[in-house]
C-alpha cells in the first residue's frame, strides 16, 4: 500500500472526498434496506410519536419530559421525525441519514487526528479504516441503531471544537468551551454513553497538548463538564429506571468484577477479530473467575493499563506524541460504559465498540504507516 508522505499533504478536500468515496461504496447497499421487526417497530420509529403528522414546535417540550421505551433520548426520537418530515415513511431517507453521520463521524475523526498527532497520513489512514471497519455495520446500517451514529457526530463535534478552542486566548476559549458543552450535552441526549468524552479530552490535553500545561483552564472546563453530567443524570435517571438501568440486578463484588473482565476482553477481542458479528451476544454473569482470565486475561489487561498510566505520568512533564498511547487509552475508556458498571441487562452489541473503534484504528494506522512504502516517482 502506498501511503502519502507527510512532505506531500494531501489536500484537505481530497482527503476528506476519498473517505466519503469509500465509506459511501461500502454502504451504499443499506439504502435498500428495510424496517425492522425488531426495535424498528416500536416507539423509536414505526410507533415514534412524533411521527405521522406535521412537525409540530410542541415536540419539544414533550421528547424533553419523558423518555422512550426506557432511555432519555429526546434527540434521538425527534431526529426521527425529522426524517419523516422530509421522507415520509421512506426507510431509504432513515438509513441514508445513518450513512451521512456515518461518513460525518469519519471526516471529524480526520480532522480531529490530525490535529492532535499533525500527521496527516496517520489521520487519513485511521479515518479511512474506521469508516470500512466491519464492526460497525451494525451502527450504520440498523435504523435504530441511529443512537449511535448520532451520538458521535455531537460528541465528536465537541471534541473538534474543543481542540481549535484549548490554544485561543481566555475569552475565545470560553465561547468554544461552551459550545463544546452544549454539543455535549446533546450527544448525552442521544446515547449517555458519551460520557466518557471529557476524559477523552484530558488525555488529549495531557499527551498531545501544550507544554507548560495549562491546569487552571483544565480544571475549569473539566469542573463544568462534570457539572453538567451530574445534572443531566440527576434530571434523567428517574425516567430510565426499570429501563435502561435495572435496579432489581444485584451481583456480588466478585460477580460484578468478574463480568468486567469477562465484558472488557470480549469487546477486544471482538473488535481485533471482527468475525460472525451480530446484534446481541449473550454473556452470563459468573459468580467466579475463570481459569483462562485468571491466568491470561487479567495479567494483559493489567500490564496494559499500568504502561498506559505509566505514560500518562511521563508525558506531563514533556509531551509524549504517542498515538499508540493516547488510542489505547481512548479504546479502553470508551468500553467503560459497556461493562456493566451500572445495574443492565447482560448483552453485548456491536455498535458499542462504536467509539473505541477510534482508538484501535490510530492504533492500526500507526503500524501501518510505518510499515516500508513505496517510492512515488
Amino acid at each position: 500500500m502506498i501511503f502519502p508522505q507527510e512532505s506531500r499533504r494531501f489536500p484537505t478536500t481530497m482527503a476528506v472526498g476519498l473517505i466519503v468515496l469509500i465509506g459511501g461504496l461500502v454502504y451504499f447497499n443499506t439504502l435498500g434496506n428495510e424496517f425492522l421487526n425488531y426495535d424498528d417497530s416500536d416507539s423509536r420509529i414505526l410507533q415514534n410519536p412524533f411521527i405521522g403528522t406535521p412537525w409540530q414546535w410542541n415536540f419539544l417540550p414533550t421528547a424533553f419530559s419523558q423518555a422512550t421505551a426506557g432511555y432519555y433520548d429526546p434527540v434521538y426520537v425527534l431526529s426521527y421525525a425529522v426524517d419523516y418530515h422530509l421522507w415520509g415513511m421512506n426507510p431509504a431517507g432513515f438509513h441514508m441519514g445513518n450513512l451521512i453521520l456515518h461518513l460525518a463521524n469519519s471526516v471529524f475523526i480526520f480532522l480531529i487526528l490530525r490535529r492532535l498527532t499533525g500527521k496527516q497520513s496517520l489521520a487519513l489512514v485511521s479515518a479511512l479504516l474506521f469508516v470500512v471497519h466491519p464492526i460497525h455495520v451494525e451502527s450504520v446500517s440498523w435504523a435504530t441503531s441511529r443512537k449511535d451514529t448520532l451520538s458521535h457526530f455531537f460528541a465528536l463535534a465537541s471534541f473538534l471544537v474543543y481542540l481549535k478552542g484549548v490554544n485561543l486566548n481566555a475569552s475565545r476559549f470560553v465561547g468554544m468551551a461552551t459550545l463544546s458543552g452544549f454539543f455535549l450535552m446533546l450527544g448525552m441526549m442521544v446515547k449517555p454513553t458519551v460520557v466518557v468524552l471529557p476524559v477523552i479530552f484530558l488525555l488529549s490535553d495531557l499527551i498531545f497538548g501544550a507544554r507548560p500545561i495549562p491546569w487552571k483552564r483544565i480544571f475549569i472546563f473539566q469542573s463544568a463538564c462534570l457539572s453538567l453530567l451530574l445534572i443531566f443524570v440527576v434530571w434523567t435517571l428517574p425516567l430510565t429506571l426499570g429501563g435502561v438501568v435495572k435496579p432489581e440486578i444485584n451481583f456480588s463484588a466478585t460477580t460484578h468484577l468478574s463480568l468486567f473482565f469477562d465484558l472488557y476482553a470480549f469487546l477486544i477481542k471482538l473488535i481485533v477479530f471482527p468475525f460472525n458479528l451480530s446484534a446481541f451476544y449473550l454473556i452470563e454473569a459468573s459468580d467466579s473467575f475463570s481459569i483462562s482470565g485468571l491466568l491470561l486475561i487479567f495479567p494483559c489487561f493489567m500490564a496494559w493499563v499500568i504502561w498506559i498510566i505509566r505514560q500518562i505520568v511521563r508525558a506531563v512533564d514533556a509531551p509524549s506524541n504517542c498515538p499508540v498511547l493516547w488510542g489505547s487509552a481512548v479504546y479502553l475508556v470508551s468500553l467503560l460504559p459497556f461493562t456493566n458498571i451500572l445495574p443492565r441487562s447482560i448483552y453485548l452489541a456491536d455498535r458499542y465498540e462504536y467509539m473505541a473503534s477510534l482508538g484501535f484504528c490510530l492504533i492500526l494506522a500507526y503500524f501501518l504507516t510505518r510499515l516500508p512504502t513505496l517510492s512515488i516517482k
